[in-house]
C-alpha cells in the first residue's frame, strides 16, 4: 500500500545509528517457489552470507532481486544518512521528526532552491527520521524528546531512473525494535509522489530551509 510521505521533522537523538547491512530472507511465493524480502540490520554487509543465500535459491532468486531493486529504492542507496546535515525539524501530536539532506541538496538549499525558481540538482537526497515522543523527565522545564525510533523515509532525485515522477523516488522503512530491523513499506518508488504534487512549484519538496 502506498504511504503518504510528508517531509516534516523533529529532533534526532545522537545515540541512534542507521542499520548498515542488507540480508535476503527467502519467503514463499504464490507459485510455490522462493522469492526474497530485504531485511536491514546493523553492521557491515555480510557478503559471504548473501552469497550463500543466493546460491541456495538459484538464479531465479537473483533475477527477482534485480527486478525489485530497479523498481524501488534500496536502503543501501542512502548509506551514511545519519551524518547528513539537518534541514528542518517538526513534530506531530505523537512524533518528533528530523529532516536531513546530502551535500548536493544542502548546497542547493543554501543557494535559495526552490524559492529562487530553480530545481534541486540530480543526486539530491533527503531523509525523514521519525520517533515517538516523550517528556524529558530530567529537564527543569517542559521539553519533548525522541523516544522509540519509528521509521526512516527517503527521497532521491534521479530523472533518468524515475522519469514518471518528475525525477523523484520515494521509500519508507518501518523500524521493528524487537528484531532491530527495518522493513520496506510500499511496493515501488512512486509511493509518496501523489501527495508531493501539491508542491510541484517547489520541485515537489515540502520542507523549507529555515534561517539559522
Amino acid at each position: 500500500m502506498c504511504y503518504k510521505l510528508y517531509l516534516a521533522f523533529g529532533c534526532r537523538a545522537p545515540e541512534i545509528y542507521a542499520p548498515r547491512r542488507a540480508i535476503l530472507n527467502p519467503i514463499a511465493s504464490s507459485s510455490g517457489g522462493a522469492s526474497h524480502e530485504e531485511t536491514f540490520i546493523p553492521g557491515d554487509i555480510d557478503y559471504r552470507g548473501l552469497a550463500r543465500r543466493l546460491g541456495r535459491h538459484g538464479a531465479s532468486g537473483s533475477r527477482q532481486i534485480h527486478a525489485a531493486s530497479a523498481k524501488r529504492l534500496s536502503f543501501s542507496e542512502f548509506r551514511g544518512y545519519e551524518t547528513w546535515q539537518d534541514v528542518a525539524v517538526s513534530q506531530t501530536e505523537s512524533s518528533l521528526k528530523v529532516i536531513a539532506a546530502n551535500d548536493a541538496m544542502i548546497e542547493a538549499y543554501r543557494q535559495g532552491v526552490p524559492g529562487n525558481g530553480k530545481p534541486f540538482p540530480e543526486g539530491s537526497k533527503i531523509v525523514k527520521i521519525e520517533w515517538s515522543s516523550k517528556k524529558n523527565p530530567e529537564s527543569p522545564y517542559f521539553v519533548m524528546v525522541p523516544d522509540t525510533l519509528k521509521s526512516v523515509s527517503f527521497i532521491e532525485k534521479d530523472s533518468k531512473r524515475f522519469p514518471d515522477t518528475n525525477g523523484w523516488a520515494y521509500a519508507q522503512f518501518l523500524y521493528d525494535a524487537a528484531s532491530d530491523t527495518f522493513k520496506p513499506n510500499g511496493n515501488d518508488a512512486k509511493c509518496g509522489y501523489a501527495c508531493h504534487t501539491t508542491v510541484a512549484a517547489k520541485d515537489y519538496i515540502f520542507t523549507a530551509y529555515p534561517q539559522r
